[in-house]
């Protein structure tokens, strides 16, 4: 990718190019899909300070949602998922090589009122999402890389929340919170052929969707506590049983986190707690989180989507204000443990 030539220079704990200038999310216009990303002026949150770290380069995709989107990585491309907007149930998907956005597409046939779920197994790429209302059941389908199958429902889970999607050895596992007022995480997973039956986790719950993600031979789940705990929580599973929650540390927020591992950490963003539209991050050893930081500049009125390929960290989030519908994207470093910051953003 040509862009990782760029000069960068290192300003604090992030590293932009050294022609980048600030950025104004809200009222970016959509990048077109064809082009590659440019610097803008500005700056997405509502009163940026005067000392304020310069800001990420962030792309403004085509496209708009009433729902955080869904991001990972397939087949060497990285591939964003989303609801349409407000009265829109449709899903739709782009795919980014490092240089291009391919143009949106709609997945023919299936609907939602919330936000998907992607994760990836061997040569497929697995979405999974809710019904629209009143369906509260979950729905599964699987890419290739040339077509969508026709979707299927998961039997017996019921969500009013978008579900979680992991993968773990040759198995899909997915993860949701009951409906409505039950707090509850259930589980299950796939291997291809059958679902198991659910379980629940003992003595954890929820107040919105969970996510997941497999690292160091572990499946591990975070979730936002039900109102009004605002701590994020984890638990890890080894195959057999979940462990006992724990909080990540310095961790609160209003919404859903996003999880993925990469390189030698795994890795957990959120947004803000109490109004606070500010993106935070924070990576795991295996052992403790990191003090949380925030991303410079970036911010969002829902929950933020982070995927990895190879060492690179990428996200995608829904706008705020102005633009509330509006979908941005940036790419980050997962450094080496140890690395005076393990998350260094760049585009």
């Amino acid at each position: 990718m040509d862009h990782l030539l760029a000069p960068r220079t290192r300003i604090g704990k992030l590293f932009v190019p050294v022609t980048a200038a600030a950025i104004l999310i809200p009222s970016l216009p959509a990048c077109d899909p064809n082009a590659r990303p440019q610097a803008a002026a500005g700056g997405d949150r509502a009163n940026p300070s005067a000392d304020a770290a310069p800001s990420l380069l962030v792309q403004r995709l085509i496209g708009a949602t009433s729902a955080e989107p869904a991001i990972a990585a397939f087949g060497g491309k990285i591939y964003v998922v989303w609801k349409g907007i407000e009265g829109d149930p449709g899903m739709y998907f782009s795919t980014y090589d490092g240089a291009r956005w391919t143009p949106v597409q709609q997945i023919v046939g299936v609907a939602t009122s919330t936000r998907p779920a992607v994760a990836v197994l061997g040569e497929k790429l697995y979405a999974a999402w809710k019904g629209v209302d009143p369906d509260r059941g979950i729905w599964y389908s699987a890419f290739d890389g040339r077509a969508w199958a026709a979707q299927r429902p998961i039997l017996g889970s019921v969500t009013t929340n978008g579900p979680a999607l992991g993968v773990l050895g040759n198995k899909v596992y997915v993860a949701w919170k009951g409906p409505e007022f039950d707090p509850t995480i259930s589980w299950r997973s796939f291997d291809g052929a059958t679902w198991t039956a659910p379980q629940r986790i003992e003595d954890v719950a929820t107040g919105s969707s969970p996510a997941l993600a497999a690292w160091d031979g572990n499946l591990y789940l975070v979730w936002k506590g039900p109102d009004p705990d605002r701590v994020i929580w984890y638990s890890r599973f080894d195959g057999w049983t979940w462990a006992p929650q724990r909080p990540v540390f310095g961790a609160f927020s209003d919404a859903s986190p996003s999880i993925t591992a990469a390189y030698d950490r795994l890795y957990v963003a959120w947004k803000g707690a109490n109004g606070d539209s500010s993106i935070f991050w924070s990576s795991f050893d295996g052992h403790n989180f990191n003090v949380p930081e925030r991303l410079t500049d970036a911010a969002t009125n829902t929950s933020p989507g982070i995927t990895a390929l190879g060492h690179e960290l990428h996200a995608a989030w829904k706008g705020i204000t102005m633009d509330s519908t509006g979908m941005y994207y940036a790419t980050g470093f997962a450094g080496e443990a140890g690395a005076v910051s393990p998350w260094v953003w760049w585009n």
